[in-house]
């Protein structure tokens, strides 16, 4: 079966892999060591809250609801 020029396979463990390893490199640059996450309700930052939770564990990171 040959691919077609739109088709796209998005691979979330590939994702999450590089997210991972950019935010640790980061947090090793910054020294950063709790992460404080402005939470709106949207997705968008429920899935930053998760992937931080994830990433540095829930002891580390703390989620503020905005208005």
């Amino acid at each position: 079966m040959t691919k077609k020029p739109y088709e796209y396979n998005f691979n979330p463990a590939v994702a999450f892999a590089y997210i991972a390893q950019d935010w640790y490199k980061w947090a090793e640059e910054t020294g950063a060591k709790k992460f404080i996450i402005g939470l709106s309700g949207g997705k968008d930052s429920s899935v930053v809250a998760a992937l931080a939770v994830k990433i540095f564990g829930a002891e580390n990171v703390i989620g503020v609801a905005m208005p």
